[in-house]
Protein backbone atom coordinates (compact mmCIF):
# COMPACT_ATOMS: atom_id res chain seq x y z
CA UNK A 1 0.00 0.00 0.00
CA UNK A 2 1.47 3.58 -0.77
CA UNK A 3 0.94 6.37 1.71
CA UNK A 4 -1.11 8.87 0.61
CA UNK A 5 -0.57 12.56 -0.52
CA UNK A 6 -2.18 15.42 0.45
CA UNK A 7 -0.57 19.40 0.37
CA UNK A 8 -0.05 21.19 3.11
CA UNK A 9 -1.49 24.31 3.34
CA UNK A 10 0.95 26.67 4.45
CA UNK A 11 3.96 27.46 2.39
CA UNK A 12 6.20 26.93 5.76
CA UNK A 13 4.84 23.56 5.94
CA UNK A 14 6.53 20.68 7.86
CA UNK A 15 8.13 18.37 5.14
CA UNK A 16 6.03 15.35 5.30
CA UNK A 17 7.66 11.93 4.22
CA UNK A 18 7.35 12.55 0.63
CA UNK A 19 8.84 16.13 0.65
CA UNK A 20 11.49 14.39 2.68
CA UNK A 21 12.63 11.91 0.19
CA UNK A 22 11.87 14.40 -2.55
CA UNK A 23 14.83 16.85 -0.71
CA UNK A 24 16.95 13.13 0.03
CA UNK A 25 16.43 12.21 -3.84
CA UNK A 26 17.41 15.39 -5.25
CA UNK A 27 20.55 15.37 -3.10
CA UNK A 28 21.39 12.02 -4.04
CA UNK A 29 20.58 12.82 -8.00
CA UNK A 30 23.06 16.09 -7.94
CA UNK A 31 25.78 13.20 -6.72
CA UNK A 32 25.14 10.89 -9.54
CA UNK A 33 27.29 10.52 -12.43
CA UNK A 34 26.28 13.04 -15.69
CA UNK A 35 25.32 9.44 -17.63
CA UNK A 36 23.22 8.20 -14.65
CA UNK A 37 21.22 11.67 -14.52
CA UNK A 38 21.17 11.50 -18.82
CA UNK A 39 19.17 7.91 -18.14
CA UNK A 40 17.38 9.44 -15.72
CA UNK A 41 16.09 12.78 -18.02
CA UNK A 42 15.52 10.26 -20.83
CA UNK A 43 13.66 7.25 -18.80
CA UNK A 44 9.79 6.96 -20.39
CA UNK A 45 7.23 5.42 -18.41
CA UNK A 46 6.80 2.45 -19.84
CA UNK A 47 10.54 1.19 -19.54
CA UNK A 48 11.64 1.70 -15.94
CA UNK A 49 14.57 -0.72 -16.67
CA UNK A 50 17.66 1.69 -16.45
CA UNK A 51 20.30 1.22 -14.01
CA UNK A 52 20.35 4.75 -12.69
CA UNK A 53 16.45 4.07 -11.64
CA UNK A 54 16.57 0.50 -9.84
CA UNK A 55 19.46 2.32 -8.02
CA UNK A 56 17.02 4.63 -6.40
CA UNK A 57 14.45 2.86 -6.20
CA UNK A 58 16.36 0.11 -4.28
CA UNK A 59 17.90 2.93 -1.79
CA UNK A 60 15.07 5.18 -1.23
CA UNK A 61 12.11 4.32 -2.60
CA UNK A 62 11.91 0.60 -1.70
CA UNK A 63 13.37 1.31 1.90
CA UNK A 64 10.66 3.84 2.86
CA UNK A 65 7.98 2.05 1.79
CA UNK A 66 7.20 3.95 -1.15
CA UNK A 67 7.84 1.32 -3.96
CA UNK A 68 7.27 -2.54 -3.22
CA UNK A 69 9.69 -3.77 -5.63
CA UNK A 70 8.10 -7.65 -5.32
CA UNK A 71 4.65 -6.00 -6.23
CA UNK A 72 4.88 -2.92 -7.78
CA UNK A 73 2.89 -2.65 -11.24
CA UNK A 74 4.37 -0.95 -14.00
CA UNK A 75 2.07 1.94 -13.65
CA UNK A 76 3.87 2.69 -10.56
CA UNK A 77 7.03 2.12 -11.43
CA UNK A 78 6.40 4.75 -14.55
CA UNK A 79 4.92 7.21 -12.42
CA UNK A 80 8.25 6.46 -10.73
CA UNK A 81 10.15 7.06 -13.66
CA UNK A 82 8.64 10.37 -13.96
CA UNK A 83 9.30 12.00 -10.67
CA UNK A 84 12.45 10.70 -10.84
CA UNK A 85 13.39 12.24 -14.64
CA UNK A 86 11.87 15.89 -13.26
CA UNK A 87 14.45 15.64 -10.15
CA UNK A 88 17.33 15.06 -12.99
CA UNK A 89 16.04 17.41 -15.29
CA UNK A 90 15.30 20.21 -12.60
CA UNK A 91 19.11 19.03 -11.09
CA UNK A 92 19.50 22.46 -8.64
CA UNK A 93 16.23 23.53 -8.94
CA UNK A 94 14.12 21.72 -6.31
CA UNK A 95 13.47 24.48 -3.95
CA UNK A 96 10.75 22.90 -1.04
CA UNK A 97 9.19 26.78 -1.13
CA UNK A 98 8.39 27.14 -4.73
CA UNK A 99 5.22 26.05 -5.20
CA UNK A 100 4.35 24.52 -8.46
CA UNK A 101 1.41 26.80 -9.73
CA UNK A 102 3.34 29.74 -8.90
CA UNK A 103 6.53 28.52 -10.77
CA UNK A 104 4.56 27.77 -14.15
CA UNK A 105 2.84 31.62 -13.58
CA UNK A 106 6.05 33.46 -13.31
CA UNK A 107 8.11 31.34 -16.06
CA UNK A 108 5.26 32.00 -18.16
CA UNK A 109 3.27 29.29 -18.18
CA UNK A 110 0.29 29.52 -20.37
CA UNK A 111 -3.08 28.96 -18.90
CA UNK A 112 -4.46 26.67 -22.05
CA UNK A 113 -1.07 24.29 -20.48
CA UNK A 114 -2.12 24.54 -17.57
CA UNK A 115 -5.50 23.63 -18.06
CA UNK A 116 -4.55 20.66 -19.92
CA UNK A 117 -1.97 19.93 -17.47
CA UNK A 118 -5.00 20.22 -14.11
CA UNK A 119 -6.95 17.88 -16.44
CA UNK A 120 -5.04 15.18 -17.81
CA UNK A 121 -5.43 11.50 -16.49
CA UNK A 122 -2.73 8.29 -16.76
CA UNK A 123 -0.40 8.57 -19.44
CA UNK A 124 -1.57 12.08 -20.66
CA UNK A 125 -0.89 13.24 -16.86
CA UNK A 126 2.50 11.38 -17.49
CA UNK A 127 3.17 13.21 -20.71
CA UNK A 128 2.06 16.42 -19.29
CA UNK A 129 4.08 16.60 -16.41
CA UNK A 130 7.39 15.99 -18.33
CA UNK A 131 6.37 18.99 -20.75
CA UNK A 132 5.47 21.52 -17.47
CA UNK A 133 9.24 19.77 -16.36
CA UNK A 134 10.72 20.58 -19.54
CA UNK A 135 9.54 24.20 -19.57
CA UNK A 136 10.55 24.92 -15.90
CA UNK A 137 14.04 23.54 -16.35
CA UNK A 138 14.21 25.86 -19.96
CA UNK A 139 13.55 28.93 -17.93
CA UNK A 140 15.47 28.24 -14.44
CA UNK A 141 12.70 28.22 -12.80
CA UNK A 142 12.77 26.80 -8.99
CA UNK A 143 10.24 24.71 -8.29
CA UNK A 144 9.38 21.79 -5.29
CA UNK A 145 9.45 18.77 -7.50
CA UNK A 146 7.20 17.51 -4.34
CA UNK A 147 4.03 18.95 -5.62
CA UNK A 148 4.98 17.78 -9.05
CA UNK A 149 5.16 13.93 -7.29
CA UNK A 150 1.79 14.17 -5.70
CA UNK A 151 0.57 15.63 -8.99
CA UNK A 152 2.18 12.85 -10.39
CA UNK A 153 1.16 9.87 -7.55
CA UNK A 154 -2.55 10.85 -7.15
CA UNK A 155 -5.42 11.45 -8.38
CA UNK A 156 -6.35 14.17 -5.77
CA UNK A 157 -8.76 17.58 -6.63
CA UNK A 158 -6.90 18.85 -3.69
CA UNK A 159 -3.57 18.87 -5.43
CA UNK A 160 -4.59 20.36 -8.48
CA UNK A 161 -6.48 22.85 -6.74
CA UNK A 162 -3.23 23.85 -5.24
CA UNK A 163 -1.73 23.99 -7.96
CA UNK A 164 -4.67 26.25 -9.80
CA UNK A 165 -4.67 28.89 -6.93
CA UNK A 166 -0.95 29.14 -6.86
CA UNK A 167 -0.68 29.84 -10.69
CA UNK A 168 -3.74 32.08 -10.63
CA UNK A 169 -2.43 34.22 -7.35
CA UNK A 170 0.76 34.24 -8.79
CA UNK A 171 -1.18 35.91 -12.10
CA UNK A 172 -2.70 38.70 -9.90
CA UNK A 173 0.43 39.81 -7.54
Amino acid sequence: MQPQFEPQQSVARSRDALGSLIDDLAKAIAGMSTGDRAELRRGTPDDPGSPAFWKLAVTHLAPRGFVDLQDASLATLGRWVVILGALAELEGLHNPRARLGRALAEAGYSELRLTRLLRAEGNQLLDAVRQAVHFLASKGAEVDVAEVARLVLSNSVRVRRAIASHYYAAQES
